[in-house]
């Protein structure tokens, strides 16, 4: 293949590695947030309503779950797809991706992707093409 092709896939491997990176980051400021807002609620109102032992039990297993949740949710499935543990996205849905956010490269990086796993044999159309984009 051409190194053309080599180095955009390098790329897009890059542009998944810190589309993860961001979904951890993003995921762990809403974990926090929401676990320290979900205490502090479950705080007051045992410090107002001084609840049954039962009812302090229930709001102790919700708090647990929320929190088991959110760590599933928002932490663990992306850092499990991070490091390729999971289901990531593919590199072609890494290319959409990008066409979706910058117009003008639109559909030909796909196309490029594309063009680049037809495995001729050394075809100069296909590599003057790959090169061309």
């Amino acid at each position: 293949m051409s190194n053309t092709y080599n180095q955009v896939v390098d790329k897009l491997k890059q542009y998944k590695s810190k589309y993860y990176k961001n979904l951890l980051l993003k995921g762990t400021i809403f974990t926090l947030v929401a676990l320290l807002s979900a205490f502090l609620v479950i705080n007051a109102l045992e410090y107002i309503g001084n609840f049954s032992s039962a009812w302090r039990g229930t709001l102790f297993f919700s708090f647990l779950t929320a929190a088991m949740l959110s760590l599933y949710f928002w932490i663990a499935i992306p850092a499990l797809r991070l490091f390729n543990l999971n289901k990531p996205i593919s590199i072609d849905e890494a290319a959409n991706q990008i066409g979706s956010y910058f117009p003008e490269v639109g559909d030909r990086l796909l196309n490029l992707l594309q063009l680049g796993r037809l495995n001729m044999q050394d075809n100069a159309l296909l590599l003057a093409s790959i090169e061309q984009k």
